[in-house]
């Protein structure tokens, strides 16, 4: 995955701008299992990076009602650096 855009600064919002992500057929070695990908999973995540790829915020918001239970309109997916180390620290 690869995110664009400028390099936050210290106490400044940070956003990611855009994400380059892969076809999933370039990811399918990396997954786990013997058996091999699950081709319904395959189908399921290959939708919704389609829909993220032609919709756009509309697309990743609709994801995060679905899959998360969170409402956030795109003004509000800016977090505030010092919440972000405060979250690393936690781990």
């Amino acid at each position: 995955m690869k995110v664009s855009g400028p390099a936050p600064n210290e106490g400044a919002l940070v956003s990611i701008q855009r994400v380059a992500v892969p076809p999933v057929e370039a990811v399918m070695s990396l997954l786990p299992g013997a058996r091999g990908p699950d081709d319904e999973i395959v189908q399921r995540v290959a939708a919704v990076l389609k829909a993220v790829r032609t919709e756009g915020d509309s697309a990743v918001r609709r994801f995060t009602r679905d899959f998360d239970q969170v409402d956030l309109a795109p003004s509000e997916w800016e977090v505030d650096p010092a919440r972000l180390v405060e979250a690393r620290d936690r781990l």
